[in-house]
């Protein structure tokens, strides 16, 4: 909610002329007004109706001459063209899951490959350990 004041400011003209508008739209912009120890309060939906009588703000009409197949192809394209956006972004996704998976893999190879390094050490280790046990 903001004041009449507020709003002339923010639209740039001066109070009198919010007042002028309010006059004109008299019943339709009631419910949108309260008036607080002599200021005057209009909401949201008041305002857009001041812009609109000031000519800053025009309501959409409605196009009847626009086929019904027309609708339907302009929607269809619109879900398509979204559709084609989201599919790249998950072949991206997709190809970055890939490639994690294959540094993944490889990863595991060398550590794999470390781990049976560090067995054969060990066992080696233990055969000499062992070799030099019965020699003594």
């Amino acid at each position: 909610m903001l004041t009449v004041k507020e709003i002339a400011i923010k639209l740039e003209v001066t109070p009198a002329t919010v007042y002028n508008h309010l006059k004109k739209l008299d019943k339709e912009i009631q419910s949108s007004i309260i008036r607080k120890k002599g200021i005057t309060y209009i909401d949201d939906d008041g305002i857009k109706q001041l812009k609109t009588s000031m000519g800053l703000i025009s309501v959409p009409t409605i196009r009847e001459s626009i086929p019904p197949e027309q609708i339907i192809k302009d929607i269809s394209d619109l879900v398509t063209n979204n559709l084609k956006g989201d599919y790249h972004i998950l072949q991206s996704q997709i190809q970055e899951l890939q490639d994690q998976n294959q540094e993944t893999q490889e990863q595991n190879k060398i550590l794999i490959e470390f781990i049976n390094q560090q067995m054969e050490q060990k066992s080696f280790k233990d055969k000499l350990a062992n070799l030099f046990k019965s020699n003594k």
